[in-house]
Order: structure tokens, then C-alpha cells, then sequence
């Protein structure tokens, strides 16, 4: 799997993608430090990629918000939005419903659409 990570732009308005720095205040792009196309980023907006894209293969992140299809999960969790949260208890990357009471593993819906 690739590490990459997104974030906010600190001077311009709109979203950075690479790797960020030790410090996480720049994004650096695939091309290197060296690189003119890094950027300062606003520390709190830098999140990493899951390692998954939704079914437009738009690239997931965490703090995304999600419409799924939880069809044959069963229980409190249907077909609906969610957003997607880093659990450190599981290690794993969770669906949470956006009430913040329940939250079901990410592998266990089948479609997902970022929105």
C-alpha cells in the first residue's frame, strides 16, 4: 500500500496531496523536497488515505463523509451516510453514523460513494 495523505492549503483554498513533512505543516508531492509544487497546509486538515477508492474511484479519506450500501449487514445499520473514522482501539478504519452512536468495520458495506 502507498502512504499518502491530504491536506488544506494554507494560502489557497483547496486540497494537497502527497506526503507530509516531519513538522506536518508542508505536503510534499511525489516529485520530492526539491519540488516548487509543495505546499504549506493547515496541520489539522492533514488525513491519510485508506488505502481504498468508492466506486467512482474517487480516493477515500479519513473524516470523509460516505453514502453506503450496508445491505445485508443487518442490525441498526442500513443504507445511508456515514463518516469514515480511524478507530485506534480496532486499528481499523470505521463507518460511523454521522449521530456518532454507532459505528460498523468498513469492509462489512458493499458499496461506497464519496459525497
Amino acid at each position: 500500500m502507498n502512504y499518502k495523505f491530504r491536506g488544506k492549503s494554507k494560502n489557497r483554498d483547496f486540497y494537497v496531496y502527497g506526503m507530509p513533512s516531519p513538522c506536518f505543516r508542508y505536503i510534499f508531492n511525489e516529485t520530492g523536497l526539491d519540488s516548487a509544487d509543495n505546499y504549506e497546509v493547515i496541520p489539522e486538515t492533514i488525513v491519510p488515505y485508506i488505502g481504498r477508492n468508492d466506486d467512482n474511484g474517487v480516493e477515500i479519506y479519513n473524516g470523509d463523509t460516505v453514502k453506503v450500501d450496508c445491505s445485508g449487514v443487518g442490525g441498526s445499520f442500513d443504507d445511508g451516510i456515514y463518516k469514515i473514522q480511524y478507530s485506534k482501539v480496532d486499528c481499523a478504519f470505521l463507518l460511523v453514523q454521522l449521530d456518532g452512536e454507532h459505528a460498523i468495520a468498513f469492509n462489512e458495506c458493499y458499496g461506497y460513494e464519496v459525497i
